[in-house]
């Protein structure tokens, strides 16, 4: 589905990304990608991927540490990204959940995730 600011299946296949690999949608209209309400299409191309590269703050955190392991590709734009990062304001960050392989401007520590995660429980809390 379509949410807020997302790209298109028909964005994807005007810029011709259909054509150099497979482009899904995750089967609902909600901002991230929430393992249990991906269609079933989605869960066996996650489940089979040799490489998840996921877009976007919405599937970086609704993604993290669900057992997906995805590559995420992302804008700073919040005051806690540019914590957690070391990067500016709307700076672009590449990254995996394994801390020893984070991508961007600046390497973090295990901390600085468990960090983040225990930030984002207590706000929603």
């Amino acid at each position: 589905g379509i949410a807020s600011n997302d790209a298109t299946m028909e964005d994807a296949e005007e810029i011709g990304l259909t054509n150099v690999v497979p482009v899904i949608g995750n089967g609902v209209a909600i901002m991230g990608t929430v393992k249990e309400q991906l269609s079933e299409e989605a869960k066996e191309k996650i489940q089979n991927a040799d490489i998840i590269i996921a877009k976007g703050m919405g599937n970086f955190e609704s993604m993290y540490q669900e057992g997906m392991n995805p590559y995420y590709l992302l804008l700073c734009k919040c005051e806690l990204y540019k914590e957690i990062f070391g990067v500016e304001m709307f700076q672009p960050i590449f990254c995996n959940q394994n801390p020893t392989i984070m991508l961007s401007a600046y390497q973090k520590s295990n901390l600085i995730y468990n960090l983040y995660i225990e930030r984002k429980w207590a706000k929603i809390l």
